[in-house]
């Protein structure tokens, strides 16, 4: 079962709950869920790739570091993302290897309709229900 994730009701920013089988697929499922928040992710084809490492001292860490990662390519190359292929490593801390392919955004063919400011450590949870992994997290809009 491939990962996913899903919107919850929030006043003023977005909470995204991604889910997976193993934390690779959160991951990816954060991902797509972040430029989902922002544009038709669905119209985002896989035609560049960018290199993605991140080292963090914790789970949660590596959550926000890597969409905040993503966010830099966005804001200084004008990237979206909407395929991902993570590695994702638990030793002395946590590392996420990677790539992340997408195109450069398309106010006409992405149709954006937001953007994500800052991805929040307000409500963030990582954890495991029913041997599904989890990760949820709030991006400030």
């Amino acid at each position: 079962m491939a990962g996913g994730y899903e919107f919850l009701d929030h006043t003023a920013d977005v909470i995204v709950r991604a889910y997976g089988e193993s934390w690779e697929e959160v991951f990816e499922a954060l991902g797509k869920a972040l430029f989902g928040a922002m544009l038709d992710v669905s119209k985002v084809e896989p035609r560049e790739c960018r290199e993605i490492k991140v080292r963090s001292e914790s789970l949660e860490d590596l959550v926000v570091d890597f969409l905040n990662e993503l966010l830099v390519f966005k804001d200084a190359e004008g990237m979206a993302f909407s395929h991902f292929s993570l590695k994702i490593e638990e030793g002395d801390g946590w590392k996420l290897e990677g790539r992340a392919c997408g195109e450069k955004i398309n106010p006409e063919k992405h149709q954006p309709f937001s953007e994500v400011k800052a991805v929040s450590y307000h409500m963030l949870e990582v954890g495991e229900v029913e041997g599904r992994k989890y990760a949820q997290v709030v991006f400030d809009l």
